[in-house]
């Protein structure tokens, strides 16, 4: 259908601005004006379209898109996995897709919820380009990772793990499901015993930088508590400073703070979108 079209041309549209502005922007975020102005175009192109057809269905599933979207986009951010601009990108991506556009690329396997696929294709792209991401970066700045003898002892025990676990389950299990399964937590414990340790490496020695105060933006997130005479003025624990916080580093007349540098995430969006129109359900496919 034409609307379903206008619907996904404008979530990319959106999504690869976004992208743009993650990657190439000095301040390395979405604007918010772009992520409401995506929210208000998705709830727009449905709430027009409802009134010429009068099936007002099509704008409550942009709104319902949305309130889920809302709740997933909060716990994200509450628990210090993404940003303020993911989130509310993740809430145009509810307003744009609440319902099933019915465009079939090639013919992908969808049986689940579209939101559910959509979300659970975005997590499986964003866990393999962070961690490219992160393996490009512990290349070009090797130098500054200061690994130890557990680093390396552990990684080649993780390697060894995981190449045997996934032998066996080649050799062993006649079920594909369970070969797979096996395939998967061979890879899993790779991951979580040699690379694991290798990103916080990174994150540390590579993701952490020093911000003059006038540099600094909202959604920012402070690696340690900013003091000044002992006195803690902003907790490391607040979730993104907020322009009181920087006017109280400001007022307390501390110069800089350490920042952590989050890797440009939206990228993995607009790769979720892309396998979800034409893979389908990509996690089914893995399994089966």
């Amino acid at each position: 259908m034409l609307i379903d079209w206008i619907l996904v041309l404008t979530g990319l549209v959106f999504v690869i601005a976004a992208s743009l502005f993650d990657i190439f922007s000095r301040t390395r975020e979405v604007p918010d004006w772009l992520n409401y102005c995506f929210i208000a175009c998705g709830l727009g192109i449905r709430g027009i379209y409802s009134l010429i057809i009068k099936d007002y269905w099509f704008i409550l599933y942009g709104l319902i898109g949305l309130g889920i979207f809302f709740i997933i986009a909060n716990l994200m951010y509450y628990t210090k996995q993404w940003g303020g601009g993911d989130c509310k990108l993740l809430m145009g991506l509810g307003t744009m897709f609440g319902s099933y556009p019915a465009i079939e690329l090639f013919n992908p396997q969808i049986d689940a919820p579209f939101l559910a696929i959509l979300f659970i294709n975005i997590l499986i792209a964003g866990a393999i380009y962070g961690l490219i991401f992160s393996l490009v970066i512990a290349i070009k700045k090797w130098k500054q990772i200061k690994l130890k003898s557990i680093d390396k002892i552990l990684f080649f025990v993780g390697l060894i793990l995981g190449a045997l676990i996934i032998l066996l389950s080649i050799l062993l299990l006649k079920v594909r499901v369970l070969t797979n399964l096996g395939i998967i937590l061979g890879i899993l414990v790779f991951l979580s015993l040699s690379l694991v340790r290798l990103i916080k490496k990174v994150e540390k020695y590579c993701m952490y930088h020093w911000k003059k105060i006038k540099d600094l933006t909202e959604g920012d997130w402070l690696v340690e508590d900013a003091k000044a005479n002992g006195k803690i003025i902003v907790s490391s624990k607040i979730i993104g400073l907020e322009k009181k916080d920087i006017a109280k580093l400001s007022k307390n007349k501390i110069k800089t703070v350490l920042i952590k540098e989050g890797i440009p995430f939206v990228p993995a969006f607009l790769i979720g979108i892309i396998l979800t129109f034409i893979l389908g359900d990509v996690l089914t496919i893995l399994l089966l």
